[in-house]
């Protein structure tokens, strides 16, 4: 692992999986893990592992794959290392990944992200802190790790903003920030005693770096304080990456390309942005069902055609 250069993140991950099939295979072999051998594990041994994780632990599917995708890591190590156990090796790295279908992202709206922002005061305890983090977040589209890692060195705090943030696959990018971001971040840092630039910038009570744990409670707490002035938002899955997603969703209104919100979200692969496309086109459908709705009512009586029933304008929507 340390040899592949891999986060640290992805080796607590494979970690994690080889314990949990460790403890699986001790359950359906009754034999303590240090009496295993590699002649003890099958095919069918890995899958009843994999269904556990979703029947009894409740794991998704996309868990359940990236348990299988470590497990298939190392009987490849295994095998390249010693080649006598390569026919076992071929037989566990067979089990194919399980089909996921894609569940619909979910985004907030203008309205609704701007609902969550006031409901921060900075005069509260760690209001200057929260305030920053969740401008950040939107800002940035940051990841909630990119988020937690964020150090004052990789900030520049006089115009033009920007930051420099560290993201998955170890790779940089750099992110201009909007005015009211920067200022945030000035202001954090003013009421902060900053012994040395490489400080992480957002911090628990403690003084130790906030975990991803920590930015998921935050953003839950001022999602539950708005959502009881705004009801609809009950209805959405609302975490960090979901400020991420709305990010890209807002950049998409404004009319930014998907290779441009590539390079500002850190996407290793154009495929993963594409994602955002369809959300483009069901912004647009709001739009034009808005359109429609407004002017029915102000043609009082009137007849209008339906724009869904109209092909050629759906296929127009499609192309844009």
């Amino acid at each position: 692992m340390t040899g592949r250069n891999l986060s640290p993140n992805t080796i607590l991950s494979y970690r994690d999986a080889l314990k949990l099939f460790l403890l699986s295979m001790q359950s359906q072999t009754k034999k303590y893990c240090t009496n295993l051998s590699l002649h003890d594990i099958t095919p069918t041994h890995i899958r009843r592992f994999l269904n556990s994780l979703e029947q009894e632990r409740g794991n998704s599917i996309r868990s359940r794959n990236h348990r299988l995708a470590a497990l298939r890591s190392f009987f490849q190590y295994v095998a390249r290392t010693e080649p006598r156990y390569a026919e076992i090796c071929r037989q566990i790295t067979s089990v194919p990944i399980k089909k996921a279908s894609r569940r619909p992202i979910d985004y907030l709206e203008m309205d609704e992200i701007e609902e969550i922002f006031n409901q921060i005061d900075p005069a509260q305890p760690n209001g200057l802190r929260d305030h920053a983090l969740l401008l950040f977040l939107y800002n940035a589209g940051a990841r909630v790790e990119e988020a937690s890692q964020l150090r004052f060195s990789w900030l520049t705090l006089t115009k033009p903003y920007q930051a420099n943030i560290l993201g998955k696959g170890k790779r940089w990018r750099v992110c201009p920030l909007w005015s009211v971001t920067g200022e945030a971040f000035r202001t954090l840092l003013a009421k902060r005693v900053i012994r040395s630039n490489e400080e992480h910038v957002f911090l628990n009570r403690f003084g130790s770096p906030l975990s991803r744990h920590g930015i998921f409670d935050i953003v839950r707490k001022y999602t539950r304080k708005a959502t009881a002035k705004m009801p609809r938002l009950s209805q959405k899955r609302i975490s960090p990456h979901t400020i991420r997603h709305t990010t890209a969703s807002h950049m998409l209104q404004a009319g930014i390309d998907l290779n441009s919100i590539r390079n500002w979200l850190g996407h290793a692969s154009l495929e993963t942005t594409n994602q955002y496309a369809q959300i483009n086109l069901e912004m647009k459908t709001k739009v034009m069902e808005r359109c429609e709705s407004s002017l029915s009512k102000t043609i009082a009586g009137s007849r209008l055609p339906s724009w869904k029933a109209n092909k050629d304008i759906l296929a127009w929507l499609q192309s844009l």
